[in-house]
């Protein structure tokens, strides 16, 4: 028997209801959530983690409300469709302007079901992406799947499998740390999953460690070409991103002795790499205050704009609004920001540059 979410569906008014208006009241719903969180989150009730929360669970309602949708208007059945969130959709810890990076999988049934999956694909991505006088929902990025740009977009259960088996490089399998399934066949992705873990384990802790520093020095590198060497909240050095890659780089090295540490959530990583023992407890502090701080920023970044960006404003005036959003008073607001900022940027890249460069002690005490 195939599971799916349960969820509110106010989309759902009537059988006569045509495929565009199931959709445009949904993308209704989806705003009248925003809204609440967002009022909620501007008036300090809720934390960060709440908010990202809030956020993860709502996209996972939408995408599942979207793909019951275009399965009817398809006539084509979901069964045997899984639909994975990666990145921060995947951990559960989404941003206002996030982009939902998904994945999908078909069961191995024939060519007529992996005919029927890849137009269910392709008209959820449509209709998650399309703007009309409603709004839209969702930036879709698929390039996570096998291959790439150029793979199917919906991969065979056992296609997936051999494409790990030979072919997946370790950055995919890391992709995989913080994987879920959140609508269509929950229980075929969910048993892909379980089925996979164990491949991601497997290639050696100084292995693991060249493929994840260098991967993170072809970004910066990129960023250096493109004069983007200051503000840069999520891939730059001592981002959010340098903060995540260690604690990946520690699920990859020991998630196969221990199995608690298979969680997308950093927070939560970092909480179970710390009683553990392999993550000394000032590390912890720092790469906990940090990233939290960190993206506290980027958080407040998009909600202001709305639009997905996670570079620091560099205009005084805009520096200080944002630094006044998030707590800084007084004429002093920007210059003291920024000062806050360095700060954990800096004792952020310590940590990542002790456990990933190659020429650093992981285990020694960390600057406070």
């Amino acid at each position: 028997m195939i599971e799916t979410r349960q969820v509110v569906a106010p989309w759902r008014t009537g059988a006569g209801e045509s495929h565009r208006e199931a959709l445009d009241a949904l993308r209704r719903f989806q705003q009248r959530e925003l809204l609440r969180i967002g009022a909620a989150d501007l008036a300090g009730l809720v934390e960060l983690a709440s908010v990202t929360s809030q956020l993860s669970l709502l996209a996972d309602a939408i995408i599942q409300a979207t793909l019951e949708i275009v399965a009817v208007s398809a006539n084509v059945a979901a069964a045997g469709f899984a639909v994975l969130a990666m990145g921060k959709l995947g951990g559960n810890e989404l941003n206002y302007s996030s982009d939902v990076d998904l994945l999908f999988l078909a069961r191995d049934d024939g060519e007529q079901h992996a005919d029927d999956c890849r137009r269910l694909g392709e008209r959820l991505i449509t209709a998650l992406t399309e703007a009309t006088a409603a709004g839209s929902l969702y930036r879709v990025d698929m390039r996570l799947r096998p291959w790439g740009r150029v793979g199917p977009l919906v991969p065979t259960v056992e296609g997936y499998w051999k494409y790990l088996l030979g072919h997946a490089r370790l950055w995919e399998k890391q992709a995989l740390l913080r994987a879920r399934p959140v609508a269509g066949d929950l229980q075929l992705g969910a048993r892909f999953l379980a089925r996979a873990e164990p491949l991601l384990y497997g290639a050696g802790e100084e292995a693991i460690r060249r493929e994840v520093y260098g991967m993170k020095q072809l970004t910066e590198a990129h960023l250096r070409q493109a004069g983007r060497t200051w503000g840069e909240v999520k891939l730059g050095e001592g981002s959010i991103r340098d903060a995540e890659f260690v604690v990946q780089y520690l699920q990859l090295a020991h998630g196969a002795e221990h199995p608690q540490l298979r969680t997308g959530n950093t927070k939560v990583a970092l909480e179970q790499l710390t009683e553990l023992s392999l993550l000394p407890p000032d590390e912890h502090r720092v790469l906990s205050e940090g990233y939290t701080f960190l993206r506290t920023v980027e958080h407040y970044l998009q909600i202001l704009e709305y639009r997905q960006t996670h570079t620091l404003p560099t205009a005084p005036f805009e520096l200080r609004y944002l630094a006044q959003r998030l707590g800084f008073d007084g004429s002093e607001a920007a210059d003291e920001f920024v000062a806050r900022y360095e700060q954990h940027a800096g004792a952020v890249r310590a940590i990542y540059l002790r456990h990933l460069s190659g020429q650093g002690q992981p285990g020694q005490r960390s600057p406070s």
